[in-house]
């Protein structure tokens, strides 16, 4: 796909604490965003004819087409659950897409207002006006009870699963988990992101700090907090005992 899809417009909303947004719903958002993406790209909203999104977006395509005056809608994709690699994965599918013809100008979009359906991630409790938030998805009621609830806890089973199939050993995830971190620490473009990353988490709070929003801090905490917590605490869980045949066969 290289030379043949391309990014052309980046467009979003204002970003404003918990229940800060009250004068527009989400789904306006939704369509706030996209307009400016086209206008960065100078396109014309009724241009697209195709929506990517993920971890379950309540802003369905059919409704953005409509609303933004689509006259075609030829793809509408969705990337089910999770978080983070659900934004590699949504691009993903709209490059896909224009490269099959199956569309020919995608806009990947995220809205998420949680002053008006409760904490993403959190099952229960309220929005900023007092409503019930929105209830877990269905499938869920199968698992939360039971503890499952991070990404970390899904794929242990499937990593389970892979050992109890084929054999595989803890050593032998652990020679995976070396030679991925070693060959991260060696590449120059990793070290920049990570202090990039540090950087910004520590400016948002230190700002987080001084306007006393004390909620807005909870992020940045676990996110340096992790960080430093992996870093001295790896040593003490690494199954894999660093041996210097073990760092030999890693690199």
């Amino acid at each position: 796909m290289r030379d043949r899809v391309c990014v052309v417009g980046v467009g979003e909303t204002e970003y404003r604490r918990w229940g800060g947004i009250s004068d527009r719903s989400e789904f306006q958002l939704a369509c706030e965003a996209i307009v400016a993406a086209c206008r960065d790209a100078g396109l014309s909203p009724h241009e697209l004819d195709g929506f990517a999104s993920y971890s379950n977006d309540r802003n369905d395509a059919p409704r953005l087409a409509a609303a933004l005056g689509c006259p075609e809608l030829r793809l509408s994709s969705m990337v089910w659950d999770g978080g983070g690699g659900g934004v590699c994965a949504a691009v993903a599918h709209a490059a896909q897409a224009i490269h099959a013809g199956a569309a020919s100008c995608v806009a990947v979009v995220r809205a998420l207002c949680q002053g008006q359906y409760g904490r993403f991630g959190r099952v229960g409790g309220r929005t900023r006006g007092g409503q019930p938030a929105s209830a877990a998805p269905a499938g869920f009621g199968f698992i939360l009870p039971f503890g499952l609830l991070t990404p970390a806890q899904m794929c242990a089973l499937i990593a389970r699963r892979h050992m109890h199939e084929f054999g595989t050993t803890h050593r032998q995830m652990g020679h995976v988990a070396l030679a991925a971190r070693t060959h991260a620490l060696r590449n120059p473009r990793v070290l920049a992101f990570l202090a990039v990353w540090f950087a910004v988490n520590l400016i948002f709070g230190i700002a987080s700090i001084a306007i006393g929003a004390d909620g807005a801090s909870v992020a940045w905490q676990a996110h340096v907090g992790g960080f430093f917590a992996g870093l001295v605490l790896f040593a003490l869980f690494d199954p894999v005992p660093r041996t210097n045949a073990d760092a030999a066969g890693a690199a």
